[in-house]
């Protein structure tokens, strides 16, 4: 299982659980101090299940390829002090991409998030939705929590650091948020939960929180409705 943002590392923890000691757990975040505590608590929470099969990694949840902590260090070494050490860095990240990917292509059963997706830049986001497709198996499936819009958030409030730091500014629209997993090949998408009182209201706009389901491989249609499911008992195929 990979969860997207992991923060302190709560879910993962929880998952831990979920999955077993035959399981495992990764969990994506690029803020140092979240992945430091995270890390603290790993070994006492292992050792507390009576196994251990956690794993924090450092890295931007749209560019799931990329090992940060993997570039820092080569970066140390070798340290952007002109245009052609700046290209060559570059070069350095694809090589990263290809040779050391932080989550390899097809070796995910599951992807989770929760609340994290808007902190994601909007000119990025069609690459996010791409990337938990690529690092899902086939028969594999994304379960992904986050705030939606009842309207499209106008580009005034896009730029309000209060808004963007608390979700919101972010925000796909509810038909977006389906739209963005079908766009990127998902299949069997539907709609788990969307709150019926809105959490917050900004301008008008009803802001949400909505579960979405998607699976990769083939599946029911697009179902904005949430009636659709991958397979027979509602399990990926």
């Amino acid at each position: 299982m990979l969860d997207l943002g992991s923060g302190g590392g709560k879910i993962c923890f929880i998952a831990a659980q979920v999955v077993g000691p035959g399981g495992k757990v990764i969990g994506i975040d690029m803020n140092d101090a979240m992945l430091a505590l995270a890390r603290r608590h790993q070994h006492a929470v292992g050792d507390a299940l009576g196994y251990h099969n956690v794993e924090f990694r450092k890295g931007r949840i749209q560019d799931l390829a990329l090992d940060l902590e993997r570039l820092d260090a080569e970066l140390k070494a070798r340290p952007i002090q002109s245009a052609d050490a700046f290209l060559a860095a570059q070069t350095l990240a694809e090589e990263l991409r290809l040779r050391h990917p932080l989550v390899a292509t097809e070796s995910v059963d599951v992807v989770v998030s929760n609340c994290v997706l808007n902190l994601v830049d909007p000119r990025a986001k069609p690459q996010l939705f791409h990337e938990m497709l690529r690092v899902l198996k086939n028969g594999g499936r994304a379960v992904i929590s986050d705030i939606v819009s009842d309207e499209e958030v106008p580009e005034a409030l896009q730029n309000d650091p209060e808004l963007w730091s608390g979700c919101l500014a972010g925000a796909l629209t509810e038909e977006g948020f389906l739209r963005a997993f079908a766009d990127a090949g998902f299949h069997g998408i539907r709609r788990l939960k969307l709150d019926a009182t809105p959490w917050r209201t900004v301008q008008g706009i009803k802001f949400r929180s909505m579960t979405v389901e998607a699976c990769k491989g083939q599946g029911q249609p697009h179902e904005k409705t949430g009636s659709s499911q991958c397979c027979a008992g509602g399990g990926c195929c």
